[in-house]
């Protein structure tokens, strides 16, 4: 039951991921956690969530664009991600998990509702780094790097398209980082991402179907669906620290 179980989140994040880009480190940690504790999901879903990052990210048309725009956010992620596994558990998981839960859903909904509420291609320059240092530092603290990416995008405004590139290369360079600060700080052996590479399958089964959802999908509702993802994100991270 508990495989079952672990192969039915793996879908659901897997087809989420597919349709708007985000959802699979949300759905996937918090509910694989439950069953299997913080550290055994990670290790589970750090190969997944690269996978499916890569697959989304390598997009011809929009990729060097991304990249060019995105880099010092990335490469300050990347950085911290690595150096801050090292500090993984020393903050109190409740505290965090609140405040971030808190600025998950209060952020991108006025960002929603109100939209001259943006940051500007001037502020970039140093809200990107910033971003991604953030991101990498609570990342390793409590494997949560998606909460800093995701507020930071909804200010942006990206059309679809370009959102689903940008977030997916943005988590790839998360998940590489705390990957290898898993592994060089001793939290996870390298037989434990044979498991993770079989989870591949039912997450790549559900991003396909997701992928099929999404064309469907106006900007407006695309905007609405990745709203409620941030709101039932936020949920989830305060519920689980009450």
């Amino acid at each position: 039951m508990t495989v079952l179980y672990c192969i039915l989140v793996l879908f659901v994040g897997g087809a989420v991921k597919g349709a708007i880009g985000i959802g699979l480190p949300q759905i996937g940690v918090s509910f694989i956690a439950l069953a299997l504790g913080l550290k055994q999901a990670l290790a589970i879903l750090v190969l997944p969530i690269m996978a499916s990052n890569v697959s989304q990210s390598c997009d011809r048309k929009f990729f060097a664009p991304i990249l060019l725009r995105f880099w010092p956010l990335l490469i300050a992620m990347f950085v911290f991600s690595i150096l801050s596994v090292s500090l993984f558990g020393i903050i109190p998981e409740s505290g965090l998990m609140i405040s971030l839960g808190v600025l998950v859903i209060v952020l991108p909904t006025i960002a929603f509702f109100r939209p001259q509420f943006r940051i500007t291609r001037q502020q970039e320059v140093w809200a990107g780094p910033f971003t991604g240092a953030m991101a990498g530092l609570i990342g390793g603290l409590s494997t949560l790097s998606g909460p800093p990416l995701m507020i930071y995008l909804s200010c942006l405004r990206l059309p679809k398209d370009e959102f689903v590139v940008a977030v997916s290369l943005m988590f790839l360079t998360a998940a590489v980082g705390l990957g290898l600060g898993l592994v060089l700080f001793g939290i996870s052996k390298p037989m434990d991402f044979g498991i993770s590479t079989a989870a591949c399958v039912p997450v790549f089964l559900g991003m396909w179907i997701g992928k099929k959802a999404r064309v469907r999908l106006s900007e407006r509702a695309f905007s609405t669906a990745v709203l409620l993802t941030y709101v039932v994100t936020g949920l989830s991270f305060i519920a689980k620290a009450v």
